[in-house]
């Protein structure tokens, strides 16, 4: 059933209710059956590519300042930088000082704009605080992504299927700041960190790659949805909803709620135990909502295979082995005991 036909359902129940209260509570019940679990719907995947790092000519950067400067060669290269569509060079991050050889301490800007193309000037997401420099090193790669949806809520996967390998979840930049805190750590990434969230566009938050993917990588990712309410009249929700339990959840939560409060609206209720239907409704919403919860385990194993499970963290398979990533970057510029 279309939302539109489900506001008008609601509204048949109860005369002289509202048609745009109709639509806000039809939409809270959605919202509300959303959250009620992680619904196998809202499961949906992507894929994430970082580029081969960029490294050609050279930048002029001004200490406390927000633009930066590209010589005809650096123009040139970044320039060149093939992403897919929506991205451009605002998905990418930027560092001056070097090429990644150990030593290198700046820090990592975001690009927020860029304009021209030779010179091509870009603009940082916040004032350089590395000396002013006219022909200074840099580095560009992508090392912060954010999800390709606005609803989104978390990762269940993130796969690099090129060299074969799962990136490790559940950390944060800060776990990052500890082992690698001038993030010299760089070439392929193993794990993913909770970086920041998007203040543009909340609730849509930023994670970074560790170490910093310079080599070029692409991912493939599943991860969950927050769900959208209905905006258009001809939305529908997805079949394993049935209609009836958008309507109860609507109806014992919300409609019946409010007509107790302005009983005076509505003439027909006069002498109805409206406490009574409210708390009918409810009865009915959760027996439906647990035949949903069970025909949406018996399709996906939703509560059986949750981020909970053992089988998504690593172990330590020998004893005084670490968890960290083993490539010749991490071995040379950190202690790890076997």
């Amino acid at each position: 059933m279309s939302y539109q036909a489900l506001s008008a359902e609601l509204t048949g129940i109860l005369p002289g209710l509202s048609p745009f209260l109709s639509d806000t509570f039809i939409n809270r019940a959605w919202r509300q059956i959303r959250d009620a679990r992680l619904w196998s719907f809202l499961v949906t995947d992507c894929g994430i590519f970082c580029p081969v790092q960029v490294t050609s000519g050279t930048v002029a950067v001004t200490q406390f300042s927000e633009t930066v400067t590209c010589d005809a060669t650096a123009s040139a290269a970044l320039l060149a930088v093939s992403l897919p569509s929506p991205l451009d060079l605002t998905a990418l991050q930027i560092r001056f000082g070097g090429t990644g050889t150990s030593g290198q301490t700046g820090q990592v800007y975001s690009i927020a704009s860029f304009t021209g193309t030779n010179p091509l000037i870009l603009t940082l997401d916040r004032v350089v605080m590395d000396p002013t420099n006219a022909t200074a090193g840099y580095q560009v790669y992508r090392c912060y992504i954010k999800p390709v949806v606005d609803d989104f809520l978390r990762w269940e996967s993130l796969v690099d299927m090129t060299n074969g390998w799962r990136l490790k979840l559940n950390y944060t930049s800060t776990m990052f700041d500890m082992r690698d805190p001038q993030r010299q750590a760089q070439g392929l990434a193993y794990y993913l960190g909770a970086f920041k969230g998007n203040p543009e566009l909340q609730p849509k938050p930023q994670y970074e790659l560790w170490p910093v993917p310079t080599s070029g990588q692409t991912f493939y990712g599943r991860f969950r949805r927050q769900g959208e309410d209905f905006t258009d009249p001809a939305d529908t929700q997805p079949v394993i909803i049935p209609d009836e339990l958008i309507i109860e959840r609507a109806l014992g939560w919300h409609a019946y709620p409010w007509v107790a409060s302005n009983m005076g609206h509505f003439p027909a209720f006069k002498g109805v135990a409206i406490g009574n239907l409210m708390l009918e409704s409810k009865k009915a919403y959760r027996e439906m909502l647990l035949s949903a919860k069970r025909q949406d385990d018996e399709q996906e194993l939703q509560t059986v295979w949750n981020r909970g499970h053992g089988l998504i963290h690593s172990t330590r398979a020998f004893k005084g082995m670490t968890d960290y990533p083993i490539d010749s970057n991490f071995i040379q510029s950190h202690l790890v005991n076997f």
